[in-house]
């Protein structure tokens, strides 16, 4: 039953991807009858709540707020009875989402700093709300006051080891800081949306370079010098919350593991320290970095190469934070303005 619902589950991301939502809707609701009327009371309860939170999502991204928030209400009335208060706290901050996704901007900023005091003890769901509160008071022209917890979020999403979040809350912040004409305050916003921006390329090159690797080194019978790599693959791969590449690396370390006397987690935390000491950042002259570590270098701008492994989306989205760094860098008459510039030109080539 668990390896169906995990194949049930692939199926549905696949779905989601491709974004079929009303089809991830009609398998949910099936998943939902199965546990409904199959399971034991007791054991379907918390399943069946978990299953309408994902239908309300769906039907969400669909357009279909109004059938999402009845999934909502009635996955809370099972949350309830259960005294389930994480699964409360979550399904609160969804109807927000919700109704923000509705441009019911009050209402769900409302809902926001309603159940702010609740969530506190839960890290993951206190980020969600931070940043959903940031968008509200975003949308309502409060910018001011918007800036305040997107730094909130940022930082809980830091704690969280959410990168990837950490770094597209800090564009926006910087891009709302510009807006405010804070010029100094936005560069560093950019600045660091930027090289964190560099340095998940970097990591993701790393990543997949490490596993190439190791396939290849499992294929020549070379299991314990390809268990390491598949080992420094976990470790980029869990920083960058590729779950993918996590499986695949996860996979390959089982595969050539023998008899490692560390447990993968034990494992993972010694090859993170052993392989920090070799990637260094450093400071240069004209406001770039330089990354050193496992055999790759930063180039001074990205090449066509190295842009063409981007998705459209992510080309964009850095095109217009390299704008917003050469209005900054140039309104603060920075020396960083002819290496942004470069930087742009190269963008805008492939898009």
């Amino acid at each position: 039953e668990k390896l169906i619902y995990k194949v049930i589950k692939k199926r549905l991301d696949w779905l989601e991807a491709q974004g079929k939502y009303l089809h991830c809707v009609r398998r949910l609701i099936s998943m939902h009858n199965y546990y409904a009327h199959r399971l034991p009371e007791g054991n379907s309860s918390s399943k069946c709540g978990e299953i309408l939170m994902d239908i309300a999502i769906a039907y969400s991204h669909a357009g279909k707020h109004e059938r999402a928030i009845r999934a909502i209400d009635r996955a809370m009335k099972i949350f309830h009875k259960n005294n389930d208060e994480y699964n409360i706290a979550a399904s609160n901050f969804n109807r927000a989402s919700i109704l923000y996704d509705q441009e019911n901007f009050i209402q769900s900023l409302s809902t926001c700093i309603a159940i702010l005091p609740s969530v506190e003890k839960y890290p993951d769901i206190l980020a969600n709300v931070l940043l959903q509160l940031a968008n509200n008071l975003e949308a309502l022209n409060m910018r001011s006051r918007a800036c305040q917890f997107y730094g909130k979020a940022m930082s809980s999403y830091f704690k969280l080891g959410d990168i990837r979040k950490y770094t597209d809350i800090s564009h926006r912040l910087g891009w709302l800081m510009l807006k405010l004409e804070h010029f100094d305050i936005a560069l560093k916003c950019l600045h660091t949306a930027f090289f964190m921006r560099m340095d998940m390329d970097t990591k993701k090159t790393t990543l997949r370079n490490n596993y190439l690797r190791a396939q290849i080194l499992r294929s020549l019978g070379m299991s314990n010098v390809a268990r390491n790599n598949f080992l420094l693959g976990l470790v980029f791969a869990e920083g960058l919350k590729d779950t993918k590449s996590l499986s695949l690396c996860r996979h390959g370390f089982y595969q050539t593991r023998g008899e490692f006397p560390l447990s993968l987690r034990s494992a993972m935390t010694t090859t993170s320290i052993n392989s920090a000491s070799g990637i260094t950042l450093m400071r240069v002259p004209g406001g770039f970095h330089n990354y050193k570590g496992e055999g790759i270098s930063i180039p001074d701008y990205f090449n066509r190469h190295k842009s063409n492994d981007m998705t459209i989306k992510e080309r964009r989205s850095l095109k217009n934070l390299i704008n917003d760094l050469l209005f900054c860098s140039g309104a603060m008459e920075s020396i960083e303005v002819l290496y942004f510039r470069k930087q742009f030109q190269y963008i805008y080539d492939i898009i």
